[in-house]
C-alpha cells in the first residue's frame, strides 16, 4: 500500500526534518519544482552521505 501524499506536504515533512540540522528551510519551490536551496546543497549533500 503506498501513501498519498501531496508534493506541498512531502516537501514540509522535508524542510521541517532538516530544520533541526540546518537551521532553515532547506528545500523550496520554483517554476522548475521542488529544489535545494544553493546555499545548503553541501551541508544537505554531507548529511546524506554521513560527512
Amino acid at each position: 500500500m503506498q501513501s498519498e501524499q501531496s508534493e506541498d506536504m512531502l516537501v514540509d515533512t522535508i524542510n521541517e526534518a532538516l530544520f533541526d540540522l540546518v537551521g532553515d528551510t532547506v528545500i523550496e519551490f520554483s517554476a522548475a519544482g521542488p529544489q535545494i536551496i544553493e546555499d545548503y546543497e553541501a551541508d544537505v549533500r554531507g548529511y546524506l552521505d554521513h560527512e
